[in-house]
């Protein structure tokens, strides 16, 4: 494994506040899908994201409902990230 790919490595991406510790068990599950290892990285990045945002918003990870998902987005845009579908933000089980 290169220093790239050692550097973009799921087990590297560091989920701190109010979802860190379903972290690991959403990337065990991400990659017992298949997922590959960039789109499992690029998940945790994203969830790291968000339960940053969550810990900034005094919100707990059992605060996740629609609306706090729709803010969170809102704030991502604001910050200059593209939007994600409404298909794409759909659980897939």
């Amino acid at each position: 494994m290169n220093r790239r790919q050692r550097a973009g490595h799921p087990t590297r991406v560091k989920v701190c506040g109010p979802l860190a510790p379903y972290a690991d068990g959403f990337r065990q599950d991400l990659a017992g899908r298949g997922y590959h290892p960039q789109v499992v990285g690029r998940q945790a990045r994203l969830m790291a994201d968000l339960s940053t945002w969550l810990q900034g918003q005094g919100l707990s990870g059992g605060a996740l409902a629609a609306g706090v998902v729709e803010d969170y987005l809102r704030a991502r845009r604001a910050a200059g990230h593209r939007d994600w579908s409404r298909r794409g933000r759909r659980p897939r089980c």
